[in-house]
């Protein structure tokens, strides 16, 4: 056992995690990270332009992925085709998220979330949705808050 073994061992008392920490993210493989908890999930590096008064955003098919089961993911497909891409593209021009920015913005219309940001790429949209079935809407609208709001 080495001596940093044996200092866990004798002191199991871990640091106190940050309130990001509490919650667990999983990677996608296009896309941002969303709550491990997610029962399914999609990400995609879209185009991306912003201009005052038009935001365009473009999928494209080679740079998506998702996970999940089908009972699932049709479900979380659907929102999106139909609710989330024009939610999100509309919050986007609100927002006034430039294509050079940082910030990340979300939507929750649970149980489906979805979050974007340019990532200051200057020219694409990393998006990433999810659905979670059985988490409490108002703990996973808290951890957004907690996580992307200024």
């Amino acid at each position: 056992m080495t001596r940093a073994d044996k200092h866990h061992v004798e002191n199991p008392q871990q640091p106190a995690r940050s309130p990001e920490q509490q919650h667990e993210w999983r990677r996608l493989d296009w896309g941002l990270a969303i709550p491990a908890t997610a029962k399914a999930g999609w990400g995609a590096r879209a185009i991306y332009a912003y201009r005052p008064g038009n935001v365009r955003v473009e999928l494209v098919y080679n740079r998506q992925s998702g996970f999940g089961d089908e009972h699932l993911r049709g479900p979380l497909q659907h929102w999106l085709n139909t609710q989330g891409l024009q939610a999100i593209q509309d919050c986007c021009q609100r927002e006034e998220l430039t294509d050079d920015s940082a910030r990340t913005i979300w939507l929750a219309q649970p149980p489906y979330y979805l979050l974007a940001s340019p990532n200051a790429s200057c020219g694409y949209l990393y998006l990433s949705a999810w659905m979670d079935s059985d988490v409490d809407a108002s703990d996973r609208i808290a951890m957004l808050r907690q996580r992307f709001d200024q």
